[in-house]
């Protein structure tokens, strides 16, 4: 992801969610030392991004997300792929995340690639939705890059 790609981001992202994020968590994040953040084009046209930041021992995931009329195809179980294959690259021993609890389809995604649910923290969302904090032990005996 570049700056270049972040007005796209941006539309993706009013479209996907109720609270979206502002523009400033976007540029905060990609000029981040220690992340990564993807987007996943199709002939020109963004339809699907993620960003995850290192930490210490673990890899956390701040904000994914695939355009709606292109889910179910694959595109983010690829980018959440990708994430976790970063942090094992690291070295990293998990990854975790936030998803609200009425995301069903983003926690199923998750479940899928084996990410278990360790905690709800309470009114999390500007909104007051709850969050369940998920995290998935990753298989750190890959060499750093």
């Amino acid at each position: 992801m570049e700056i270049k790609d972040l007005k796209m981001v941006e539309q993706i992202e009013n479209e996907c969610f109720k609270i979206p994020w502002p523009m400033s968590a976007f540029l905060q994040v990609l000029t981040m030392k220690d992340t990564l953040s993807v987007v996943w084009d199709e002939s020109g046209d963004i339809i699907g991004y993620g960003m995850v930041i290192q930490l210490k021992s673990s890899v956390h995931i701040v904000n994914l997300a695939v355009k709606p009329s292109y889910r179910r195809k694959g595109i983010g179980s690829r980018i959440l792929l990708n994430f976790i294959r970063y942090g094992e690259e690291l070295g990293k021993k998990v990854a975790t995340l936030e998803v609200r609890t009425s995301n069903l389809p983003a926690i199923n995604l998750y479940r899928k690639f084996g990410f278990k649910k360790v905690e709800v923290k309470k009114s999390y969302y500007p909104d007051g939705e709850d969050a369940i904090v998920m995290r998935k032990e990753l298989n750190f005996g890959v060499q750093n890059r």
